[in-house]
């Protein structure tokens, strides 16, 4: 069974980084993603990322933003939301640096829960981000329901 051991910056520039995670198996050989190319968030991975999100900003506030990619599974999971918002209180995490992305395809597939689930991380103060838009069911007729500030276009 692949393990977590790692969480890394993308791309850091002086106005947002990426928080990724690498997944490696006891053979010491690193894990490569879903054919989607994304992981499925694990709640420890969502923990250790806001735990280190808040202290790098105690430590180092930059006019930056991270970014946390969601999958179809956590959207789909009505306790994650709740997950999702207490680790944000517990850390300290300043939400506001914070860009939560759910892929266009979940998004549209669960459009009612989408939005609940959006609606609750932007009155947290969190910024969403519709990705893969383009590769999927894509409508810009969609947009006008979800509450979303990027659009990340494929």
């Amino acid at each position: 069974m692949p393990r977590t051991i790692a969480i890394a910056a993308t791309s850091a520039t002086s106005s947002g980084c990426v928080a990724w995670s690498r997944r490696w198996r006891k053979t010491g050989s690193r894990c490569t993603p879903n054919p989607y190319g994304r992981w499925t968030p694990t709640r420890g991975v969502v923990r250790e990322a806001l735990r280190t999100i808040a202290e790098i900003e105690q430590n180092h506030p930059a006019p930056r933003f991270w970014t946390i990619n969601l999958s179809g599974q956590s959207l789909s999971d009505r306790l994650f939301q709740d997950f999702l918002l207490s680790q944000l209180n517990k850390n300290g995490t300043p939400a506001g640096k914070v860009c939560v992305e759910i892929t266009e395809t979940a998004a549209i597939a669960q459009m009612d829960r989408a939005i609940d689930f959006m609606n609750a991380l932007r009155e947290r103060g969190c910024a969403l981000a519709l990705d893969d838009f383009g590769s999927g069911l894509s409508s810009f007729a969609y947009l006008k329901n979800l509450p979303v500030d990027i659009v990340k276009i494929d």
